[in-house]
C-alpha cells in the first residue's frame, strides 16, 4: 500500500486531563534493483561485431517496478572486449586482430542507480587474414604476329599477413575464355611470380586468357585482381612421312613412353578431317585437349607436356570426323613417371 494517513495521538494524566496531537504518516514507493534471470555466453569471429538485440537482453532481466525501455546495459571487468549501444542492439567487438576468451560482467542499470551484473564469457574466434591483393603484369593484351617458342608470364608477389615469410603457392591457369570455365593448362608454383610456357602444338592459335590464384599455409587464398590475355597464330604440325599420304587412319604409340613430363602423340590421317585429341586419366576425367580443329591428310605429331600431373597411367584418344561422320576413333595408353 502506498499513500498517507493522519493518526491522532492522545495523552492523559492521572487527573484525566488530556491532550491530542495529529500525526501524518506517508508510505512512499521504494526502488528494488533489476535481477538477471540467467547467464549466457557469447561467441563471434575476429574483427567482427556481435549485435545482440536489446529485446533478448531485456527478456533475461526481471524488474517489476521500472519499465524495460529505461534499462541500460554495459560491461565491467573487460579489457579486450568492447561494447557499443544503439537504439535496438547491444554490440560487442574486440580489439583489432585480437582473438581469445575473456570473462566479463554484463551489467543492467534500471536508470535510477540500481544495478545487477552476471558473469559472461565472450569468445572471439580466430579468423586468418586474407592474402594481400596482387595483379598479373604481363602479357596483357599482347598480340604475337609470329608464334614464339615460349611466353614468360609475370605477376606481383603476395604475402600472408598471418605468417610473414611463409610459402605462397601460385596456381597459374590458362583458358580460352574469360570466365575460365574451360581450363586448358594449369601449373602449380611455390614462391615464384613468373612462369615460362613452351608454345608447342598443344596450345591452339587464337585468343587466350590467364590468371593466378595464390594460397597460403593457413588455407587462405586470393585470386589475381585482373587477368592477362594474348593472341598467337595457329599451331603448325609435323606433316607427312617421306612426303606420302598414309593409306589408313591410325593412332601410333606415343614416344617416349614412359615419359616425364613431355611426350609426342603421333597420328595418321588418310583424308582431311576434324581432329579431336584428348588426354584422360584412369578415372575417365579429361585432363587436356591437344587439338580440336581441322587437319590436312598426313602424319602429324603433337607434343603433350604433363605439367603438374601425378605419376600414373593416362590415355590419349583420337577422333577424326568429316561433315559429322566418324572416320576414325582410337586410344593409346601412356605412362607418366616422375
Amino acid at each position: 500500500w502506498l499513500g498517507s494517513e493522519t493518526i491522532n495521538f492522545t495523552v492523559r494524566d492521572t487527573s484525566n486531563a488530556a491532550g491530542t496531537v495529529a500525526v501524518k504518516f506517508t508510505v512512499r514507493d521504494s526502488n528494488s534493483p533489476p535481477r538477471w534471470q540467467n547467464a549466457v555466453n557469447y561467441s563471434f569471429n575476429e574483427d567482427d561485431t556481435l549485435r545482440i538485440p536489446l529485446a533478448d537482453l531485456r527478456a533475461r532481466v526481471k524488474d517489476d517496478e521500472d519499465p524495460a525501455n529505461q534499462w541500460n546495459f554495459s560491461l565491467a571487468g573487460n579489457t579486450k572486449i568492447k561494447f557499443r549501444n544503439t537504439n535496438t542492439t547491444f554490440n560487442l567487438f574486440a580489439e583489432l586482430d585480437w582473438h581469445g576468451v575473456e570473462s566479463v560482467q554484463l551489467v543492467v542499470d534500471d536508470g535510477k542507480g540500481m544495478k545487477d551484473s552476471v558473469a559472461t564469457q565472450v569468445t572471439v574466434v580466430s579468423i586468418p587474414d586474407p592474402l594481400r591483393a596482387f595483379r598479373v603484369l604481363s602479357p596483357i593484351g599482347e598480340f604475337y604476329s609470329t608464334r614464339p617458342a615460349s611466353i614468360t608470364f609475370d605477376w606481383e608477389d603476395t604475402v600472408d599477413p598471418e605468417n610473414p615469410g611463409s610459402t605462397i603457392n601460385y596456381l597459374w591457369l590458362l583458358s580460352k575464355n574469360a570466365d575460365f570455365s574451360n581450363i586448358i593448362k594449369q601449373v602449380q608454383l611455390a614462391n615464384k611470380s613468373e612462369h615460362d610456357l613452351q608454345l608447342d602444338n598443344s596450345i591452339e592459335g587464337g585468343f587466350h586468357f590467364w590468371k593466378v590464384i595464390a594460397s597460403g599455409v593457413t588455407g587462405t587464398f586470393v585470386e589475381s585482381s585482373n587477368f592477362g590475355s594474348f593472341t598467337v597464330p595457329p599451331a603448325t604440325s609435323v606433316g607427312e612421312t617421306n612426303g606420302s599420304i598414309p593409306e589408313t587412319f591410325g593412332l601410333r604409340p606415343n614416344y617416349p613412353n614412359p615419359f616425364n613430363p613431355q611426350t609426342n602423340v603421333v597420328f595418321d590421317l588418310a583424308k582431311p578431317g576434324h581432329v579431336l585429341v584428348t588426354i584422360y586419366g584412369v578415372d575417365g576425367k579429361k585432363v587436356a585437349t591437344l587439338a580440336d580443329r581441322e587437319f590436312q591428310a598426313g602424319r602429324h605429331t603433337m607434343r603433350w607436356e604433363a605439367q603438374g600431373l601425378a605419376s600414373g597411367t593416362y590415355f590419349v584418344e583420337l577422333r577424326v570426323t568429316n561433315a559429322g561422320k566418324l572416320l576414325f576413333e582410337g586410344r593409346q595408353k601412356m605412362s607418366l613417371l616422375r
